[in-house]
């Protein structure tokens, strides 16, 4: 579904209301940036491809992705130099990585804090860094297209905005109350899908089915 599609469908779901469209699109927005991208875990569909970055001399901090989310847990941060053998390093908290790796040299660990990777030693060459990291999504109401929220929840997505929409503008507790129990069964749907993708991944890469 398309961001138009998304706010027409819910002005009719919401008893044919033609005067919600620009609230409906500041509450994708907010349920975007606050709900789905800051829940507990993130669905396959966030998921990046490898993102690459470079250290610089004497530099501890190398700035997170402007898309980053979190790391993937089962996935690691590689670190090469001129294109070699990449080394996987290895996340502590940054007390701790700092004592056990102090002064410089090539990183063997790293931290993240306040928006930046922190790595231990103290890099003294550009070395490459590669990882994959679940990425934010392109805000819903930026454009009139099928972001990845929208493709794979859309009935998520229209749920929540449903209950906020009916619960906080129109307030009507009883339709924010059925849009409420549809976003726990589309919450339920994302997660067993999810799991499904991730069990099936986890088999191919132990050898199962291919």
């Amino acid at each position: 579904m398309t961001r138009d599609d998304v706010v027409r469908l819910l002005g009719w779901r919401l008893g044919d209301r033609s005067d919600m469209q620009e609230r409906i699109l500041r509450e994708m927005d907010f349920i975007q940036t606050t709900v789905l991208e800051e829940n507990e875990w993130m669905p396959w569909f966030l998921e990046s491809e490898w993102a690459s970055a470079q250290t610089t001399v004497g530099e501890a901090r190398v700035p997170l992705p402007t898309d980053f989310l979190v790391e993937i847990e089962e996935s690691h941060l590689y670190i090469s130099k001129d294109g070699g053998e990449e080394k996987r390093l290895v996340k502590k908290d940054m007390d701790t990585a700092k004592s056990l790796r102090p002064g410089s040299g090539q990183p063997e660990y790293y931290a993240i804090s306040g928006g930046y990777f922190y790595f231990y030693a103290t890099p003294d060459y550009a070395y490459d860094l590669r990882m994959r990291y679940y990425a934010k999504d392109a805000l819903m109401s930026a454009a009139n297209v099928e972001t990845l929220w929208l493709k794979h929840a859309s009935d998520l997505v229209m749920a929540l905005v449903g209950e906020a929409i009916a619960g906080k503008h129109i307030q009507n507790l009883q339709q924010a109350a059925a849009f409420q129990a549809d976003a726990q069964k589309a919450w339920n749907r994302l997660l067993t899908k999810h799991t499904a993708l991730n069990e099936l991944n986890m088999a191919r890469a132990l050898g199962g089915d291919s």
